[in-house]
């Protein structure tokens, strides 16, 4: 196979913590990646037939089918010509052309980097406008540029760079161009204007520096940075995400806390018929004595200081921002084009042998091609005629459990179970995708634990193979958490238990225990869920009282490593992370996998609430913080259950 032109802008490397802070890094290109999407793909030069919808070359080929129309897909992460050699011959198949475009994100100053600017025919774009419309080809080339992310900068002195733009052209289209994210500013200097605006940065004489404006249609301003000369504290802006603000830093006093804003988050794209998601925010930076942490990245977006990471490369994901102590910042993510047309049936260059569900076809580094279901959705049907006779590999991820209220546990993930097994046809059998559980609602200053997630089965012929859904979180007045695939943490007051993983008792397990909650009735810390690879630690006392992450999940087989499926860009193809606990001024992060984050009793945090788990991923809710001063906090809803089925074609 052939490989594309250089790519725009400075590479990131990415890592994954599996320590106390789970959400490092890992991201659409992470490991082989990297080379698979430099590659021309499956499909070289298509051969039109007497009547076919559109035949054109550039970029990563794919194919799918859903509901029973059949699209193409083109990837670019480098710029190349999109060169369509033959346009639509085929009735009821249009010349008309779906894109996404996003720009490189800014690298952080001390403020957070601002994702690149995002723009989409194919649902929502970013600053909360509405879908744009599509673009009518003819046989010609068209450009398709992907901008780099900006790269770091060393010291807190310096802003950081910005985003460079991502853009489609030809002779007979308006230019599509999506702006390069801002920077993050320096000690005492405003965020930079981008497609979404820098985080403000903080460490510097004065009151507040603002962040850089959003561009309209495209992406939200940066946070502001705040500073307070006695005691010195300082807490710089989150960068701006394509669906939201960033936060503004966060300062306490007297109690002597430091957190840099979190970012604005980004937006979800289905174009390639799957969920991945684009353009967060980079968190701000923070550092001093009270220094607790950095601000939160948004999707594919670094983590501020003083711990602070790089965006994921091909989301357009903005950079950390520097801690106190200086360093380099995190560098922005490159971008990423992706346009998608309909193709006719006999176009596919190698169609699936069954249906069911939503269909990717993904070739593995070492050159095997498979057909992927993905199922995300209860109700399904898969089923394929006699001739088929293979051995399919499968994914089954329950539903995540609801976060407890009131210095709470955070929910335990879904069970998550994969092997394989032989089918041959003619067969046809349900699926059944779980919901996640409904994160505790409390009234007035009463606390409660949430809802257990839903199970998700297949009927296989061969066995029917279930997962349990994912444990409760516990309530902050002595809840235990509740059992599941993996269970749920226990609440604070009392030293609840976490509750007890893998309900199914299946060999191996689908999944692990619950965090106890910390010892004592002043803690205020719940257990973290479980998640399918990793237990949820216990909490701990302290004053201030800060949550505790919850466990991470499991990787999925190589098999499914298609790059267009990454299910949560922080974290390289996990599935079924547990939630983080509330607490009194920080809530715990979510396990790798879909975990949503506990909720923080400071105001300019996170108003309380805590985290819902990402749909399709089973991760546990995030838990709700303390009653006072938020006696309505919510804590967040696990994340709906995922089957994956996949088998080697022709």
């Amino acid at each position: 196979m052939s490989y594309i032109g250089k790519r725009i802008g400075k590479s990131q490397d990415t890592s994954i913590d599996n320590g106390a802070n789970p959400r490092d890094g890992g991201g659409l290109l992470d490991l082989w990646a990297h080379g698979y999407f430099t590659r021309q793909g499956k499909i070289s030069t298509p051969v039109p037939s007497t009547t076919s919808g559109i035949v054109a070359t550039g970029g990563v080929i794919d194919e799918y089918e859903s509901g029973g129309t059949y699209y193409r897909t083109h990837i670019f992460t480098s710029t190349q010509d999109f060169v369509v050699s033959s346009v639509s011959t085929a009735a009821g198949v249009p010349n008309s052309v779906d894109y996404l475009v996003v720009a490189g994100g800014g690298s952080g100053g001390v403020g957070g980097g601002g994702a690149g600017g995002f723009r989409t025919s194919a649902g929502p774009s970013g600053g909360g406008a509405s879908a744009e419309p599509s673009f009518t080809v003819s046989a010609t080339t068209y450009t398709v540029s992907v901008g780099g992310g900006g790269n770091s900068i060393s010291g807190t002195g310096t802003n950081g760079n910005k985003g460079t733009d991502s853009y489609i052209s030809g002779p007979d289209i308006t230019t599509i161009t999506s702006v390069g994210g801002g920077y993050g500013g320096a000690a005492g200097q405003p965020g930079g204007p981008g497609g979404s605006g820098g985080g403000g940065g903080a460490f510097s004489s004065g009151t507040s520096f603002s962040g850089g404006s959003g561009t309209a249609n495209q992406g939200y301003a940066g946070g502001i940075g705040r500073i307070t000369e006695s005691p010195d504290e300082s807490g710089a802006g989150g960068g701006g995400g394509a669906s939201g603000a960033g936060q503004n830093g966060f300062i306490s006093i007297p109690t002597v806390v430091e957190q840099g804003g979190n970012a604005g988050q980004g937006l979800s794209s289905t174009i390639t018929g799957l969920t991945t998601r684009f353009a967060g925010g980079g968190g701000g930076g923070t550092g001093g004595p009270g220094a607790i942490r950095g601000g939160d990245g948004g999707y594919g977006g670094g983590r501020g200081g003083p711990n602070q990471t790089n965006a994921a490369a091909n989301t357009g994901g903005g950079g950390g921002g520097n801690g106190g102590s200086g360093g380099t910042s995190g560098a922005g993510g490159s971008g990423i084009v992706i346009l998608r047309y309909q193709i006719t049936q006999s176009q596919l260059v190698s169609p699936a042998l069954a249906t069911g569900g939503t269909i990717n076809y993904f070739t593995s580094p070492g050159g095997t091609q498979y057909a992927i279901h993905t199922f995300t959705s209860t109700s399904n049907t898969f089923a394929a005629p006699s001739s088929f006779n293979k051995s399919v590999e499968y994914v089954v991820v329950a539903g995540g459990g609801g976060g407890g209220s009131n210095s709470s546990g955070g929910g335990g993930a879904g069970g998550y179970r994969t092997g394989t097994t032989p089918l041959s046809g003619p067969f046809s059998f349900p699926v059944t995708v779980g919901s996640g559980g409904a994160g505790k609602n409390p009234s007035g200053v009463s606390s409660g634990s949430g809802a257990k997630g839903s199970n998700t089965s297949v009927a296989f012929p061969t066995g029917t193979i279930s997962s349990t859904g994912g444990g409760y979180g516990g309530g902050g007045n002595a809840g235990t958490g509740g059992p599941g695939g993996s269970g749920g943490g226990g609440g604070q007051w009392q030293s609840a238990s976490g509750g007890a993983g893998n309900e199914g008792a299946y060999t191996p397990a689908e999944g692990t225990n619950g965090g106890d909650a910390g010892p004592g009735s002043g803690s205020r810390v719940g257990g973290g869920g479980g998640g399918a690879g990793q237990a949820g630690p216990p909490g701990a006392p302290g004053v201030p009282a800060n949550g505790v992450a919850g466990g991470n999940g499991i990787q999925v087989p190589a098999t499914f490593r298609n790059p267009q499926a990454v299910y949560d860009p922080l974290s390289q193809w996990y599935l079924a992370g547990g939630g983080g606990s509330s607490g009194d001024y920080i809530g715990g992060y979510g396990g790798l996998g879909g975990g949503g984050r506990g909720g923080s009793q400071e105001p300019q945090v996170e108003n309380g609430n805590g985290t819902d788990g990402l749909q399709n991923t089973g991760g546990g809710g995030g838990g709700g913080s303390y009653a006072s001063p938020y006696p309505t906090a919510v804590a967040g809803s696990g994340g709906s259950g995922i089957v994956l089925i996949a088998y080697q074609i022709p």
